[in-house]
């Protein structure tokens, strides 16, 4: 399996990163309360349980642990530049490197 550098842009980075976007459009000045962050990281880690994810890699509490570590990640980046693009191309950037120097790719073969 060839893993192409634009392949994790569009899914997951940009189509995860997007689900931000609400918040800060009515949100632009501020920090999103505690308990929303939590929430919305919590959903970031969700996410990566759903049907979509079906590799075992995916149930795995060590892959789990680091979703939440780039989730949190993501999060500071978007409310400190007040863009959604820092946490795209960290987001991108992450699974990219796994995938190809890091083994990620050999879960999926």
């Amino acid at each position: 399996l060839i893993v192409r550098p634009r392949d994790p842009i569009v899914t997951p980075a940009l189509l995860q990163e997007a689900q931000v976007i609400d918040h800060r459009a009515t949100h632009k000045s501020s920090r999103p309360p505690p308990l929303e962050q939590l929430l919305a990281l919590i959903a970031f880690v969700a996410y990566h349980l759903d049907c979509g994810h079906i590799a075992g890699v995916f149930h795995d509490w060590r892959f789990l642990l680091l979703a939440a570590i780039i989730g949190a990640s993501c999060q500071e980046l978007l409310i400190r530049s007040q863009s959604i693009w820092p946490g795209v191309l960290f987001h991108w950037a992450s699974v990219w490197i796994w995938l190809v120097f890091f083994g990620g790719n050999c879960l999926f073969s």
